[in-house]
């Protein structure tokens, strides 16, 4: 089977052309490549944030105490959003 290559021309210039396909590919394959690197670290941090919960959820309340914490705070230390100025 015979491909066709189909080029893109910038102007007069008489420089070699890059096939259309290959340069949408390359693109293309990057932004993918982008966009699956990012879900990857989210599934990640998520996972982290979840693993921290069930780790503070465990824990009775004299030792969430020894470490300045409280059962309602257990979802805002693990978001970061967790304040200690009271």
């Amino acid at each position: 089977m015979k491909s066709i290559e189909i080029t893109r021309h910038m102007g007069q210039s008489s420089g070699p052309s890059i096939p259309v396909w290959q340069g949408l590919d390359r693109r293309l394959l990057g932004e993918l490549s982008r966009r699956i690197k990012g879900l990857i670290r989210v599934i990640g941090q998520r996972r982290e944030r979840r693993r921290a919960y069930r780790q503070l959820a465990i824990m009775d309340d004299w030792q969430l105490k020894d470490i300045g914490l409280s059962r309602s705070d257990i979802r805002a230390a693990v978001e970061g959003s967790f304040d200690r100025s009271y």
